[in-house]
């Protein structure tokens, strides 16, 4: 296990929104990033949080669902789950209003798309965090991976991990909500350890982000929940609005830092926006995001269908600050579509 535990550096949360979110981060252009894995056998990590095992499962010895569908919704695993969700289709009633950029609007968590992002509550340097994930299958949820990995003293360690479907408070913490929450039966994200090896550990030249993702498979599933839609191969485009949805620790679009850290409600909002620009790895939008709202969902309007994961705010490109997400690229859909299918 010393050999796979030894994969990260604790530098990596400097990289995610647990403590810095809301500072400036530096984006390397695509064509100085190390050609990762290049040579070598590519793996994902896997955490059986039960039994508390790592193994890793090489990237080639899955299907490649990438290949043969479009969205995660034509897997054989959905087909019971698509006439619940053709019917919110058709009875679907847009509960929001056209939303202006960097704004937020509250968004029910017990109505459709919205019952399918979730809180998360995870315990990291001696505090509990916030995050977010949305369901793409009713056992089977998608998030960033810090809020699911930590590497401490030279070891993987996998965080205290809850989920609490819609919830929905002005004041009330769910910690002091007693045991109305959901565990993780196991997890997996992407290896990359070899691209830190190749520059010496120096976790600077790794542009975490990138790879800040997770799949989780819980031990119970949320039949009730919308369960998104993935897909790969987003497009940037002046007219087609996507929204992201989550729960941010400041609830108003404008509020200073300061606030946002003072700020105790958990109430979900959604924003929308457009898809300003996008790499391999990562999509800019001008959708407002803050803090909480990390491995929350960047999806379609028009459809509902999730293309990126919420990871970081203010992001600069080329001088330009942008909010940020990991994209859904082959890689990750095929981890996602994985576990779908395994739980069948």
């Amino acid at each position: 296990m010393k050999t796979i535990i030894k994969r990260f550096t604790s530098v990596f949360l400097a990289f995610c929104m647990i403590l810095v979110f809301s500072q400036s981060i530096m984006v390397n252009a695509v064509d100085e990033i190390p050609d990762y894995n290049s040579n070598e056998i590519e793996y994902y990590i896997e955490y059986d949080c039960v039994n508390q095992t790592y193994q890793r499962i090489p990237v080639n010895s899955i299907p490649d669902y990438a290949n043969t569908t479009t969205t995660t919704y034509e897997l054989n695993a959905m087909s019971s789950e698509l006439p619940r969700l053709q019917d919110i289709s058709d009875s679907y009633a847009e509960p929001l209003a056209n939303l202006n950029d960097d704004a937020y609007a509250f968004t029910p968590p017990t109505s459709d798309p919205y019952s399918g992002v979730v809180l998360i509550m995870f315990y990291t340097d001696g505090q509990w965090h916030r995050g977010t994930g949305f369901m793409v299958a009713p056992d089977v949820l998608v998030t960033a991976a810090h809020n699911m990995v930590n590497y401490k003293d030279g070891e993987f360690q996998s965080l205290e991990f809850r989920v609490y479907p819609n919830y929905n408070s002005l004041s009330t913490s769910p910690l002091s909500t007693n045991n109305d929450y959901i565990l993780p039966l196991m997890w997996t994200c992407y290896d990359y350890a070899d691209a830190i090896d190749g520059t010496d550990g120096n976790a600077t030249n790794i542009d975490v982000l990138k790879y800040d993702w997770c799949v989780v498979q819980l031990q119970e599933s949320i039949p009730n929940a919308y369960n998104f839609a993935c897909s790969t191969g987003v497009k940037t485009s002046w007219f087609t609005k996507y929204r992201t949805s989550g729960y941010p620790y400041c609830v108003v679009s404008n509020c200073t830092n300061n606030e946002c850290n003072h700020t105790r409600s958990f109430l979900q909002c959604t924003s929308e926006g457009l898809i300003k620009k996008k790499d391999d790895y990562m999509v800019y939008y001008t959708n407002n995001t803050r803090g909480g709202m990390s491995g929350g969902p960047l999806y379609k309007k028009s459809n509902n269908v999730c293309y990126a994961i919420i990871t970081s705010e203010y992001l600069s490109v080329s001088g330009t600050l942008y909010n940020a997400g990991t994209i859904i690229n082959d890689k990750i859909y095929n981890a996602i579509s994985y576990y779908i299918e395994r739980g069948n």
